[in-house]
């Protein structure tokens, strides 16, 4: 890991998709921040996605007043679809996904830029969330920056220590999305691309800086923590998991680690969130995972947590909804 700027000149143009469903509320307030880049060589591609309210006139509106906007319009196929769609008709060397109830800072393009290089695929950064009444989780940021290479990329993404899952705190070089693409109809999509694109990268720097802004609205779905969400985030973190297994064997410790806290965390859910039976055949599948994994080398940490959930797992919930387990 190295750390320190390195200022560079590139200049390329970065393609910024947004995909869009049913946000009129929201539309003007992520479109305001993303027509407002101080980077300049940007093109925007708004999909979308069938809105049936007034998001897509919105966006031929703002089309109208700027001639870096793209519109699509699709029929509706969730947000893997919409993503894809602009994937495919991007022209710029990067890719930045905006949720268009989000929005990002106005130098964002531009601070990212100058951390571009020759070998640099992904750069990650920080996000902030906010609330309906307008709260916002704190977040420290140092402005730190730090770089990673080759093999050691899977293991800080296992350990989710400098980067998460997500692909809306990151830039992407476009040309990681040959032969990758969201997967359909998945809830948590985010989560079984990110380490396919993770491991395609040969360097990936990070930036302690806050560019996004999360929207935590109190009817989404992600707010919700749907059954299928959680039911997708397993099926996610498990193939996550294999594709670790296989590639990167040197990370086994980093891997069953994380792979066991997200099936405890998982079980915990189907209990306590969607209130399902332990006889569930969904809840017993979990359990044999975790089961399986007790045996392999796992952190003190997650022993403990395992033992705990074997005593009490109603009062296991409690405790993991008061600290972090991963």
């Amino acid at each position: 890991m190295l750390e320190g700027l390195h200022m560079s000149r590139f200049d390329g143009k970065i393609s910024i998709i947004v995909p869009i469903y049913n946000v009129e509320k929201y539309i003007d307030r992520c479109l305001k921040s993303i027509v407002g880049q101080t980077y300049s060589n940007i093109e925007i591609i708004l999909v979308d996605d069938g809105s049936t309210d007034g998001s897509g006139k919105a966006c031929d509106e703002w089309a109208k007043g700027d001639s870096r906007i793209r519109v699509l319009h699709k029929a509706n196929g969730g947000l893997s679809d919409a993503r894809n769609k602009g994937i495919d008709v991007a022209q710029g060397e990067f890719v930045l996904f905006v949720d268009s109830d989000d929005y990002i800072e106005n130098n964002t393009c531009e601070k990212l830029s100058l951390l571009i290089d020759e070998e640099c695929d992904i750069i990650a950064f920080k996000f902030e969330k906010f609330y309906d009444n307008q709260n916002r989780d704190a977040v420290k940021s140092s402005g730190k920056i730090s770089e990673f290479y080759g093999r050691e990329i899977f293991r800080y993404y296992i350990q989710r220590k400098y980067y998460t899952h997500m692909v809306t705190d990151k830039l992407f070089r476009t040309t990681l999305f040959q032969n990758c693409r969201f997967e359909m109809n998945r809830l948590a999509e985010d989560l079984t691309i990110c380490y396919k694109l993770i491991a395609k990268a040969r360097k990936i720097i990070c930036i302690d800086e806050v560019f996004y802004h999360y929207y935590i609205r109190t009817n989404s779905i992600m707010n919700n923590a749907s059954r299928k969400l959680t039911e997708d985030a397993f099926a996610g973190e498990t193939e996550a998991y294999k594709f670790g297994k296989e590639n990167y064997p040197e990370f086994s410790y980093e891997n069953q680690t994380r792979y066991i806290n997200q099936c405890m965390k998982i079980y915990l859910l189907l209990l306590y969130r969607h209130h399902l039976s332990r006889d569930n055949s969904e809840v017993m599948e979990v359990r044999n995972h975790i089961e399986k994994l007790k045996k392999e080398k796992i952190s003190l940490k997650s022993r403990l947590f395992y033992y705990l959930i074997k005593i009490n797992d109603r009062f296991a919930w409690i405790v993991y909804n008061s600290c972090n387990l991963t």
